[in-house]
Parts: C-alpha cells; structure tokens; sequence
C-alpha cells in the first residue's frame, strides 16, 4: 500500500509497512512468554526459549526482519 497522501505521495515506507508488522508481532509473542526483553532479536530468543515461537517461526521472523532491515 502507498501513501496517498503527503510528502511521500506515491511511495511505500517499508519501515512503517513491512518492519513495524514484524516488530509488533515479534512483542506480542515476546509478552505472551512474559519476557521483558528489550529488542527484537532477544524478544525472538526469549519467545522460543518460552516456548512460545517455535524455532523455524522464529527463524523466519529474523530473517525477514534482517531483510528488510
């Protein structure tokens, strides 16, 4: 989805649209394992840890965060 609107009309923020989807999901597994962890590789290292993610999901999850990243 671009911006329609704006400065970047026209555009696509990957940090807003495809980061931030990663990052959100990667919290709420990391609260769901009640981690305080702080930063989205060691919230995937606690969820699994916890149980909470398995390992290809969160494998998954790193490598598509590192990507766009």
């Amino acid at each position: 989805m671009v911006d329609h609107e704006g400065e970047h009309r026209n555009s696509f923020d990957l940090k807003y649209r495809g980061v931030r989807p990663i990052v959100d999901l990667v919290r709420v597994y990391s609260l769901a394992s009640g981690s305080l962890s702080v930063g989205t590789p060691d919230r995937v290292e606690a969820a699994v840890a916890d149980g909470a993610l398995s390992s290809s999901g969160a494998a998954n999850l790193i490598e598509a965060w590192s990507f766009i990243s």
